[in-house]
């Protein structure tokens, strides 16, 4: 028994973000939010936007964090990297 698909006609879009940081010269970071629009029918990139927030992260060890990245090490450990968000006093050092 088969079964038929109907597919619509025209593009079918969707849009895909990834998050990445970048170290900076102050030795702190940022995160970069990159925008991807695909069409999945023909697997052509249609647009892509990348923004830097304006916001600076460190990294922390404590369980306070605003995010987290893991990924997998050479040895095939789980690990992580996690990124706090500088205070305003913080900030202050970074802008003089």
């Amino acid at each position: 028994m088969s079964r038929k698909t109907i597919h619509k006609a025209g593009p079918e879009i969707v849009k895909q973000e990834s998050i990445s940081f970048n170290k900076t010269e102050s030795g702190y970071y940022q995160k970069v939010i990159k925008t991807t629009y695909k069409d999945l029918k023909t697997g052509t990139t249609i647009k892509e936007d990348e923004k830097e927030s304006d916001s600076f992260y460190k990294i922390t060890a404590e369980d306070d964090f605003d995010h987290e990245m893991k990924y997998e090490d050479p040895d095939g450990n789980d690990a992580s990297v996690r990124f706090k968000g500088l205070t305003e006093d913080e900030m202050e050092t970074i802008r003089s």
